[in-house]
């Protein structure tokens, strides 16, 4: 099985051109986000990145929510 590469777009807060980060599906080990900020929050591993919460754990597998 073929392992997925997810490349991210980091932000950069000196005025300058937006990073890319590429993670390894098996290297993703943390995902944070706030609670109703889909697109607006988001931290991979640690590193803040744009992107959907909910696309990548789609992406990923199964989402199973304990509350």
């Amino acid at each position: 099985m073929k392992n997925k590469i997810f490349v991210f777009k980091q932000n950069t807060y000196n005025g300058g051109r937006d990073y890319l980060l590429a993670i390894p599906e098996n290297h993703i080990h943390t995902i944070q986000s706030q609670s109703g900020s889909e697109n607006c929050y988001l931290k991979v591993n640690g590193i803040e990145v744009q992107g959907s919460f909910e696309k990548l754990i789609e992406m990923l597998g199964e989402k199973v929510d304990f509350k």
